[in-house]
Order: structure tokens, then sequence, then C-alpha cells
């Protein structure tokens, strides 16, 4: 039995990850993660972080709300690549520094494998049909 999950069940899961992605990427801006905000400041990409996870979580939230299949994809794809590359940040700093385990570091990796999940999931969806002679066979 094969899982493909219903068009809106997709744009709710990419929706809720959107959200995520937003209120996570002032985390280390308002003090809420001191663990982050340490990685981060560390290696000084604090301000890339909130750059990268907000643009991308609003791209995700449009993507899922307006009729943008080829963004949401983009943004999906960008998103999981975004959470592999932080987890490996975080990786590194436990290796080189100190080992300190953080929410975000244990989520990440789980959100990467969801959002490609969610690409993979979407793109198996045939677009939806706007008429025309889908029907005719040839």
């Amino acid at each position: 039995m094969k899982f493909i999950a219903e068009r809106n069940e997709l744009r709710l899961a990419t929706l809720l990850v959107g959200a995520i992605q937003v209120l996570w990427s002032v985390l280390p801006g308002v003090g809420a993660d001191f663990r982050l905000a340490r990685v981060l400041d560390y290696y000084q990409q604090a301000e890339e972080w909130f750059v990268i996870m907000a643009s991308l979580g609003i791209l995700l939230i449009i993507g899922s709300t307006c009729r943008w299949r080829g963004g949401r994809h983009i943004a999906q794809i960008l998103s999981c690549a975004m959470w592999a590359s932080y987890c490996v940040l975080y990786l590194r700093y436990m290796v080189e520094v100190k080992w300190i385990v953080g929410t975000v570091f244990m989520t990440a990796p789980l959100l990467s494998v969801f959002c490609f999940a969610l690409f993979v999931n979407d793109v198996a969806q045939k677009p939806v049909s706007k008429g025309g002679n889908d029907h005719v066979a040839a």
C-alpha cells in the first residue's frame, strides 16, 4: 500500500513547517535558546540564520496558501538543505568546542527529512487539470 498524502494535507504540513521556520528565525535575537545563540555566535551565523529561516518560512507559507506549486517545491527542497546544513554546523560545534544538545539540534534532522518527504509527495501528485483534452485518448 503506497502512502500519498492529499493536496490539502501537504499544504497544511508545509504551512506548519513554514510557521516553525518563521518563529524559530527570531530565537537567537530574543535570547530564547542560548545554546543555538552560542553556536551561531561562534560561527558568526546569527544574521544568516534569521534571513534564511525567515525567508524560507515565508516562501513555504506563501507556497502553501497560494496556488504556487513551483515556489512551494523550491522552498521545500531549500528548507531540507538548510535544516541539514545547520545540523552539521551544530555537530561541528559539538566536536570542536563543547558537547551541548539543544532543541534545534534535536529537531533539525527530523525537519530536514520531513521537508524532503513533503517534497517527494508533492511532486508525486499530478497538477490539477484546467480542462483541455486530458481525457481524450491519443
